[in-house]
């Protein structure tokens, strides 16, 4: 193994990318999404565009396209960092209710799972998190990735109009209509 592969394997860890992702790249999803939504993966990582929204039902692919991306990312020296709303959450309690600068930071950051285990509402921290994330990000025009099995209407049930409304006027959707391999 060459002192570049285990760097870029050490980065990988340090930006939260689960085991099972390490190898994702962004040829196997040119393969797997439709034209148009692969260009709008090409935008994003150009910083054409400042927000991705991966929607879809469960094994769908979105996680493997997010972390496809920062692997990506990665290579090309951005800071990246992978996380899901829960842990998301419990990183803000225990940082003194402040995001780490790792997180708020990070030139690319993928917001997993966001809706995955409140079908009806939040509670008010899980809103206060991730309306107070989405606003400092975007305000400071920061890519974001969000995925998500809910729709936007579902999400606004959920969140609230505000994180609704932030979350589709940054973003592209990008929507899997089958399981992964499909």
């Amino acid at each position: 193994m060459h002192t570049n592969d285990i760097l870029y394997q050490k980065t990988q860890i340090k930006v939260n990318i689960p085991s099972a992702y390490m190898s994702a790249n962004l040829g196997s999803v040119k393969n797997k999404l439709s034209r148009k939504s692969y260009e709008q993966v090409r935008k994003f990582c150009q910083r054409d565009i400042l927000g991705l929204r991966l929607v879809g039902i469960n094994q769908a692919g979105k996680t493997y396209t997010g972390i496809a991306i920062l692997n990506s990312s990665i290579l090309a020296r951005n800071s990246c960092y992978y996380i899901t709303l829960l842990d998301l959450v419990d990183v803000y309690s225990k940082n003194n209710y402040t995001f780490p600068d790792y997180i708020l930071n990070a030139d690319i950051l993928f917001l997993d799972e966001i809706g995955k285990s409140y079908k009806e509402t939040a509670n008010s921290m899980e809103v206060k998190v991730l309306e107070s994330l989405v606003k400092k990000r975007f305000a400071r025009e920061q890519r974001t990735i969000f995925a998500s099995n809910s729709t936007l209407d579902e999400l606004t049930g959920i969140y609230g109009a505000t994180v609704r409304t932030e979350i589709e006027s940054k973003t592209e959707p990008i929507v899997y209509l089958a399981a992964y391999g499909e």
